[in-house]
């Protein structure tokens, strides 16, 4: 569903730009793009280890658990340049990518190209192309701390595929308690395997777009710093004290909204099993909740079950 919105963002993008236009409003698209085996290592991890815990098999009707079980290099061959694919709206294997023709596109379409190496880089930038002030802006985006649950449920079986070389010269791991004991410090493994020779030659055969893509967004940062004033390169911007009064929250649906918090503003609904839930109960039993904006008194965060929305401005 997301891919579809995004592939139809990019489509009619010239078209909504032309409305945009017409109502005087200035619609900057902005693009995140990952060091391309850093990528392929998150990748595999999060869309495998989602439903890793419960499945040992493949499921009827479900031809992408196979996934599940691919080593990382074959993964790398099953979706060759998936982010230069994601990005233009091309996914279907049968459409034509080629290198001088994504150049172009992505310079008439993309206003912001940054990476997630320098997160702090991109948001300023986007704020400063949306017309946004620095005193508006925030500095830096949230990251999430890697799960060693998610690594070990996306990679007992990848890392321990026939012919996998990603944890070389160890080889494969000999066992599902081997790769436990790996993920124990899932950062410091997915830098190892995003580093191992493997992986350099997996994506260097299947993946030149995206590393032609990801030169591009870094060159991109570097001209955007070059060219900054003054007041978008310190340390913090006013957007930073911002972060401390609101909060983009989750609350289940049917929570008393009072306390030391005022809403304002109502998001879209979403599930709580979806959600980082701060209040265990409320994550095992699931439902719905609705995305609520709300601004923090000085005593102290909100009572209410919450769950966390990251980035704080991403709604």
């Amino acid at each position: 569903q997301d891919f579809n919105e995004w592939r139809y963002l990019v489509w009619g993008l010239l078209q909504y730009r032309r409305v945009a236009r017409a109502h005087r409003c200035h619609t900057p698209l902005a693009a995140l793009v990952r060091e391309p085996r850093a990528f392929y290592v998150s990748h595999h991890t999060f869309f495998t280890g989602r439903d890793g815990k419960f499945m040992d098999t493949p499921r009827p009707g479900r031809p992408h658990d196979r996934f599940f079980f691919y080593s990382m290099e074959d993964y790398v061959r099953s979706l060759p340049n998936r982010q230069a694919r994601w990005l233009t709206g091309r996914m279907d294997p049968s459409d034509v990518l080629e290198a001088p023709w994504l150049v172009e596109w992505v310079k008439r379409t993309i206003d912001v190209l940054g990476t997630t190496e320098r997160l702090g880089d991109f948001a300023r930038a986007t704020c400063q192309a949306a017309g946004l002030p620095a005193r508006l802006c925030v500095s830096e985006l949230i990251r999430t701390k890697s799960s060693s649950s998610m690594c070990f449920d996306g990679l007992r079986h990848a890392l321990r595929a026939n012919g996998t070389r990603v944890l070389f010269p160890d080889g494969p791991a000999g066992s599902e308690a081997e790769v436990r004991r790996l993920c124990a410090r899932p950062r410091l493994l997915y830098h190892r395997l995003a580093a191992s020779d493997a992986m350099v030659e997996a994506v260097r055969r299947e993946a030149g777009l995206d590393l032609q893509l990801y030169a591009m967004a870094a060159e991109a940062t570097e001209r955007w710093r070059a060219s900054a004033a003054a007041e978008w390169l310190a340390a913090s911007l006013g957007g930073d004290a911002l972060c401390d009064r609101y909060r983009w929250v989750v609350v289940p649906s049917g929570t008393e909204m009072s306390g030391n918090a005022s809403i304002l503003r109502v998001g879209r609904p979403c599930s709580l099993q979806h959600s980082q839930v701060h209040e265990p109960r409320a994550q095992r039993a699931g439902g719905e909740g609705t995305c609520v904006l709300l601004m923090l008194d000085q005593v102290g965060p909100p009572r209410q079950k919450v769950c966390k929305v990251r980035p704080n401005w991403a709604y």
